[in-house]
């Protein structure tokens, strides 16, 4: 039987916030104690035309707003960013990282990396994509 798609989201979110970005909170080196943000987050949904259905894309970016407790998926709500949801983003400019979620997923799977790296003063764009599996 063929897992449901909302099911194969689901536990593709969950293994991701469960792993979290490699290395956890930034430390700082000398004291061990967690080191402050360099940025607040941003956070939109980018809905991008592409031909009959859009490309939906999630963005992650430096910026000044003050971010918040958001959840990222309602019918989840332990998935939980600290963003500033559709807030301007911080004068750069700022290094871009394009992450694919793979044969599965979605673009928000790269939630906790994405936060930790703009939080750093990268912006993240994580499309949502349909690909074909296939074996050689």
């Amino acid at each position: 039987m063929r897992p449901k798609p909302r099911g194969v989201v689901a536990a593709c979110l969950l293994v991701c916030v469960a792993t979290g970005p490699a290395g956890g909170t930034p430390r700082d080196p000398t004291s061990g104690h967690a080191r402050a943000r360099a940025f607040n987050v941003g956070f939109r949904l980018l809905k991008l035309p592409a031909g009959d259905q859009p490309l939906v894309c999630a963005l992650w970016h430096p910026t000044s707003a003050t971010a918040s407790s958001q959840k990222y998926v309602k019918s989840l709500p332990h998935l939980e960013g600290e963003v500033a949801v559709n807030a301007a983003p911080a004068k750069g400019p700022f290094p871009l990282v394009v992450f694919s979620h793979g044969g599965i997923g979605a673009g928000i799977c790269a939630m906790a990396w994405a936060e930790a790296l703009a939080a750093e003063g990268f912006v993240v764009a994580a499309p949502d994509h349909k690909d074909k599996v296939t074996l050689l």
